[in-house]
């Protein structure tokens, strides 16, 4: 896609060895964004932004994103965008209620939006972990048009191939954040 000049989408989870993939504009003809979430302690926030750009990925806090996109794009600047997708996210920015795992989950709905409004490809990053510091990734195509799709497609593709990977290999997936922190309001729909 990048030799088309075309940017794309990338959804990965905490999953093996997921910060490696900020080290990929050091092979990659995009220019990397990478998307968090701020974190409260801004000395701890600014360090854990430091570390991402060390090799020319851009850290990029989420209520950037869409500015910092549009502003590559006005540049035809080809951009990968890195998403982590299973971190729990604030209960005024749940966008979207699913099972996962057995259990009520909320979801970002972040990169489904960008994906329809941009109509960048969508893949999910497949982090495989080989042997003791060896890593494999399957780049795996979600969407190639996703303003074509339904609301909530891409999500839902999303969530079930996370929870397949975790049932492969429950001991790569970091289980220590807090993930079901939120209980679904009686207002908030879980699909049918």
């Amino acid at each position: 896609f990048a030799r088309q000049g075309k940017s794309v989408l990338l959804a990965t989870a905490h999953y093996a060895n997921w910060e490696w993939f900020t080290s990929f504009p050091l092979i990659s003809p995009f220019k990397v964004l990478a998307i968090y979430k701020p974190l409260r302690n801004p000395f701890m926030d600014k360090l854990f932004a430091r570390i991402r750009e060390r090799t020319g990925a851009i850290a990029c806090p989420m209520e950037d994103v869409v500015r910092k996109i549009y502003s590559f794009r006005d540049q035809n600047i080809p951009t990968l965008t890195y998403f982590i997708v299973d971190q729990r996210p604030l209960r005024k920015s749940i966008g979207y209620w699913d099972i996962f795992l057995h259990q009520e989950t909320p979801f970002y709905v972040g990169i489904e939006k960008i994906a329809r409004k941009t109509n960048y490809p969508v893949f999910f990053m497949k982090v495989d972990k080989i042997k003791r510091g060896t890593y494999e990734a399957e780049f795996i195509l979600l969407e190639e048009e996703p303003s074509g799709t339904l609301p909530y497609e891409i999500t839902r593709r999303h969530i079930r191939l996370l929870e397949n990977i975790i049932r492969e290999k429950p001991e790569l997936w970091l289980w220590s954040h807090r993930r079901w922190k939120h209980k679904r309001r009686a207002e908030e729909i879980l699909p049918g």
